[in-house]
């Protein structure tokens, strides 16, 4: 009985040794070979220009009675594809040395094409319709015997004032340069070359080009 036992026994540890070295061979061979894992990084998703953004719009434009006139626009630019639909309203104005120039429009509409319209800036194009009110006062020096002047003017010590109005539609062509489309704001240059077309009213000669630069900040 006591010989079966130690037989029992013997054979226990021998498969437990045997066990014991495979394991290890296992995990020798494992080691040194691991098994490749496949990583697929996945590319990073672009950052599309927004769909339409608000902006407001500080402007100058020279004028024959002040100068430079600065001026703020409103306005809002939705974006489809290449194109975009800009309308705004807006304010210019100045006084200086008696004279005075403003103008008013309400509202403006642009229709804008990017040349890359899936990149973060691009330039654009377009032109639009406004209906705009001009008027501007001009001082103008004279001699004090002014009977050949054939304008309407009022003296009051040597010069008399020059009046011009215009309210009607204005027809214009822009172009412009739109940066950080992506981000969550926005900002842009422009140019617009405006040209009165149809008066509802005008006072004086009917007004001819004007050119007007802008710097914009959208959200």
């Amino acid at each position: 009985m006591k010989k079966k036992i130690a037989t029992t026994i013997l054979s226990l540890v021998a498969v437990y040794g045997s066990a014991q070295e495979s394991t290890t061979e296992l995990t020798s061979q494992s080691s040194a070979r691991p098994t490749p894992i496949e990583v697929t990084i996945l590319p990073t998703e672009e950052r599309l220009p927004k769909q339409g953004f608000s902006y407001l719009r500080a402007t100058a434009m020279p004028t024959a009675e002040v100068g430079f006139a600065p001026g703020l626009a409103y306005g809002y630019r939705l974006h489809s594809g290449r194109s975009a639909l800009d309308l705004s309203v807006g304010f210019s104005g100045g006084t200086k040395s008696h004279s005075s120039a403003y103008s008013f429009t309400l509202p403006k509409a642009n229709y804008l094409f990017y040349l890359d319209p899936k990149q973060d800036a691009s330039a654009y194009f377009g032109g639009g319709l406004a209906y705009t009110i001009m008027h501007g006062t001009k001082r103008v020096e004279v001699a004090n015997n002014c009977d050949n002047c054939d304008i309407d003017y009022d003296f009051g010590g040597g010069h008399y004032y020059e009046t011009s109005s215009f309210s009607g539609l204005v027809a214009n062509a822009a172009v412009g340069y739109e940066m950080m489309r992506g981000e969550r704001f926005c900002s842009f240059v422009q140019c617009d070359i405006n040209q009165p077309v149809v008066a509802a009213s005008t006072q004086g000669k009917f007004p001819g080009p004007s050119i007007e630069f802008s710097i914009g900040a959208g959200w």
